[in-house]
Parts: structure tokens; sequence; C-alpha cells
């Protein structure tokens, strides 16, 4: 009988604490996290306070506050299924300048997490497109290094694409289901030492 009462109230607590907001950049312990790679597309921005070494006058802190971003999941690439819906915090020297918002605007993201948060690394997420048959793939500037947090693997798969909406039509690129072909062969550790940090 106890546990019947006491049921709702748990469930409730579950479903508060889930939507509390986190007001600073977590630090997450290296030997306790994994390694995803994720597409979908952002949905909204928040600043973080500076970091306390900010305000010291010790340090000058010429890039935008960290940032929390919300995440809306399409395809899981690498690693376990995160929720549908998450927040990663994250760094970059324009802040939210330049990051689009929708489904329109799809991404790929590495993710690290300690199960709880979700942090990706600086300058870890690119913008995607879409070819002319309407398939997912990542434009590319150069074909040597593609993405640094991307295993060497997926160099092999570079190919010319015909991109939508581009003033050429033809560029370099990676489509996603190749990106994760290669992933499937990476170990927890490859995807860790290839990360940015």
């Amino acid at each position: 009988m106890f546990a019947d009462r006491s049921l709702p109230l748990i469930v409730l607590t579950l479903l508060l604490s889930s939507c509390a907001t986190i007001d600073e950049f977590p630090v997450l312990d290296d030997a306790e996290t994994n390694y995803l790679v994720v597409a979908g597309h952002f949905i909204g921005a928040r600043y973080l306070p500076y970091p306390p070494e900010c305000s010291s006058g010790e340090y000058i802190c010429l890039d935008a506050p960290p940032m929390a971003l919300r995440f809306a999941v399409d395809a899981t690439l690498y690693g376990s299924r995160p929720p549908m819906q998450l927040v990663t915090f994250t760094t970059r020297h324009a802040g939210k300048e330049g990051l689009d918002f929708g489904p329109e605007h799809p991404y790929l993201l590495l993710l690290k997490t300690d199960g709880r948060h979700f942090v990706t690394p600086r300058y870890s997420f690119k913008r995607l497109g879409w070819d002319v048959r309407d398939r997912a793939a990542l434009p590319l500037k150069t074909a040597h290094r593609p993405i640094r947090w991307l295993p060497c693997d997926v160099n092999h798969l570079v190919q010319e694409i015909r991109f939508q909406h581009s003033e050429s039509g033809i560029r370099e690129g990676l489509f996603l289901d190749d990106i994760k072909r290669a992933l499937s062969n990476q170990s927890e550790a490859q995807i860790a030492a290839g990360r940015t940090t």
C-alpha cells in the first residue's frame, strides 16, 4: 500500500528533475564517459555564466560565454542512443552567432556523456546538407582530413556529391550512412583519441 501511494510522488520528482536547468558547465570525469556521434538539429541555445576565472582579473576571456544547446536527435551514428531531445554544453569563440536552428538545418555532433550530462567538445559539430536525392551528407572543405574528430577510416569514403543549394552543385563530402559504417569499426578508445578538446 505504501509503495502505491509513493509511486506518483517518485514519478513527479523524476519529471521535475529532468526539467531542471543547469547553470554551470558540467565537468565530466574522462574515466566515466562515453562518446556518441549523432545527427539532428538545434532547437535553442542559451548562454551560461562566465567561469569565475573570467572575472578574477587574472585572465582575459575573449570567447563568448559557455552555451547550453538544446538538440533534437534524429539519428545515432555511434554509441548508445541518447534521448530524442537533450541539452549539450559547449564553448565556441563566436557563441550562438552563425548557428542555425530548426529541422531544415541539420548538424553532426560529437557528444561526450557520463550518462546524465552531455558535452560537445569545442568545435565538434558540423553542418550537414542534402544531396539531390535527399540523402543527408557532410560537405567538406578538404578531403585530405575531413573532420579531425572523425576516424581516418572515413578518408577513403569521400566522394563527389551533388548538393542541393550549393553554388557549384558538386562538392566533396561524406554520406551519413558511410560515416556510420566507418564508426562501427571503431572502439571507444579510438573515438576518444580522435576528439578535439
